[in-house]
């Protein structure tokens, strides 16, 4: 009779008990911003809340006349790297649209981000970022591949650039989030052995580091890029905005573009000179002003930042580079 009923245990085969146990798992990194808030994490997510960065959208204000640019080894063609030749480019200046309400609210209140990070939030939670208005002025079209000069920042970029009067700029914080799902661990304890089961897909794989300059990268598909680290700054003409409207004075900046919005990481105004309706600080300069109050050393919120695949980013400037880590994201 016992050994019957031994051999029935074994061929029908008898769990004794199973326990269930959350555990996380990466799904996707998403840059957010206030064009599709407020944001609602997703039953059986978890967000992590990684950094904040108050960043500033510039937008298209004038065109000027087309000019010969000539390249060599210190003035590189920015499309192809070419460094003999030269190539007629299109002026354009940009202008930094204004400030806008920089708070984060979670559920409805302010949170602790702006003294520290990460922030992680529950499915359920709500997460608000605030946007302003700002617009482009002009109409223009720079095709694919095609060189252009940026006079508000003195540097040459490469198409494609396509705006038209009116259409409107994400202009607001941006927030590096890492999304988790939350999975089940089941042990299934079967004659004194135990079975894990675990229904886990998606992980982070190590795939190279990058160094990245001020021409326009893009994530590759299957791929996410961390920032770790950005060194080096510019010399450049930036808005004195809120304390004057649509005046410029010189800065020494440190900091990079995503999706063609300005991350700053440090800021500093080098004179008391400021200049009215001049993005590139050339023209009607007014001196003895001062900026200090708007100068800040670092912003402990701005790494690392997460971007996913499809994201562009870019240094502000050629003696700026970002130290940038790969990875694949693995089924």
């Amino acid at each position: 009779m016992r050994i019957s009923l031994i051999l029935m245990m074994l061929s029908v085969g008898l769990g004794f008990s199973a326990q269930a146990q959350g555990t996380l798992q990466f799904n996707r990194v998403m840059v957010l911003d206030g064009s599709q808030s407020p944001y609602t994490v997703p039953a059986g997510k978890v967000w992590k809340l990684e950094n904040r960065s108050t960043a500033q959208s510039r937008f298209v204000s004038s065109i000027g006349t087309p000019f010969s640019a000539t390249w060599s080894g210190t003035n590189p063609n920015p499309c192809d790297g070419s460094i003999t030749g030269s190539t007629t480019v299109q002026r354009v200046t940009f202008s930094n649209c204004q400030s806008y309400n920089t708070q984060i609210l979670v559920n409805g209140g302010n949170s602790a981000f702006s003294s520290s990070t990460p922030v992680w939030l529950a499915a359920g939670n709500t997460l608000q970022i605030f946007q302003g208005i700002c617009t482009h002025a002009i109409n223009l079209n720079i095709p694919s591949s095609t060189p252009y000069y940026d006079n508000s920042a003195g540097y040459f970029y490469c198409g494609p650039l396509s705006v038209t009067p009116g259409q409107q700029l994400t202009n607001s914080t941006l927030v590096s989030v890492i999304e988790f799902n939350v999975m089940k661990t089941v042990f299934v304890f079967l004659f004194g052995c135990i079975t894990a089961v675990l229904s886990a897909q998606g992980t982070l794989q190590f795939n190279r580091a990058l160094i990245q300059s001020d021409q326009v990268a893009t994530v590759p598909a299957g791929k996410v890029w961390k920032i770790t680290a950005v060194y080096g700054k510019e010399y450049v003409c930036r808005s004195v905005f809120p304390l004057y409207n649509n005046w410029f004075s010189q800065a020494l900046v440190a900091g990079f573009f995503v999706n063609g919005v300005e991350v700053q990481c440090s800021r500093k105004f080098l004179t008391t000179t400021m200049y009215s309706a001049s993005p590139n600080c050339t023209t009607n300069s007014s001196g003895g002003y001062n900026f200090s109050t708007l100068n800040f050393d670092s912003d402990p919120n701005t790494l690392p930042v997460w971007l996913p695949a499809g994201t562009t980013v870019q240094s502000v400037g050629p003696n700026t580079f970002l130290s940038v880590l790969e990875f694949n994201i693995l089924p």
